[in-house]
């Protein structure tokens, strides 16, 4: 049995081995048409490191002709099928740009949006790449208004909006949690402002009327009255929207210890 497995991993050693020298020959070769024909095959058995390789190499020579589209796609493609998102929806947009009038347009412009989705990351880091997917895919919708996928698109949309507003959620809680009230109303305010059917909007409305009341209640004097009554609207708010809240017992206990500034 030993000597039986040693006899199979030299084989598949030698098969490899042979296989990459067979590879490495094929880089140094100057057949063009020998190489776009093993970079599709590489392509087709997922091998996409080297048929990448071998795309590149020959992309130059291929300029201008039906084949330049061809390998202009299949690069970004093998990116893609790789997850590696970036580099895909740079040469999908690359392809776009290049091949106006292809037939595949509008899949390598939606696929080039659905890159920058899927490489949308968690809502506790940067969301710089999500505005930015945000504007591809809303690019694509407004490009292809009638497309099949618009749908989706606006699924996705959805998605990322969602994780935009948790983080905007989430900043202006830190806000409410280090005591900086101010900053408080105002990052909650602009939460309500960025995004009307929040499905967060009762606890919103309620830390805007909580934030308003502790910042004005540690306010100098003089500035308390003017603060207060910020405290009553953002009650009036909270009542008149949701009236029996969770939170309605401490809001009205928040009201009913201002009422002696109340105007």
């Amino acid at each position: 049995m030993i000597k039986r497995g040693l006899y199979l991993l030299f084989i598949i050693t030698s098969i490899v081995l042979n296989s990459c020298g067979q590879y490495q020959k094929l880089l140094k070769s100057s057949d063009k048409e020998l190489k776009y024909k093993t970079a599709v095959e590489y392509f087709e058995s997922e091998n996409y490191y080297r048929s990448i390789t071998l795309f590149e190499d020959i992309k130059a020579s291929y300029k201008g002709t039906p084949k330049d589209e061809e390998i202009h796609y299949y690069i970004a493609n093998s990116y893609y099928i790789q997850h590696d998102y970036v580099l895909a929806a740079y040469y999908f947009d690359q392809y776009a740009k290049t091949f106006p009038l292809s037939d595949k347009l509008e899949d390598a412009v939606f696929l080039k949006a659905y890159c920058y989705y899927l490489d949308s990351p968690k809502y506790s880091l940067d969301q710089s790449n999500t505005d930015l997917a945000i504007q591809e895919l809303q690019s694509f919708i407004n490009q292809y208004p009638n497309s099949s996928r618009i749908e989706e698109c606006n699924g996705f949309i959805d998605d990322l909006r969602a994780k935009l507003e948790k983080k905007a959620f989430e900043i202006a809680m830190l806000f409410y949690k280090i005591s900086d009230y101010q900053a408080a109303i105002v990052a909650f305010g602009t939460l309500l402002e960025d995004y009307p059917g929040t499905k967060n909007r009762e606890n919103i409305l309620f830390y805007i009327l909580k934030s308003s009341y502790i910042y004005a209640s540690n306010s100098v004097n003089e500035k308390q009255q003017e603060r207060y009554q910020v405290t009553f609207k953002s009650y009036e708010n909270l009542v008149k929207y949701f009236p029996e809240s969770a939170h309605i017992k401490e809001a009205k206990e928040m009201y009913q210890n201002s009422l002696k500034f109340k105007i």
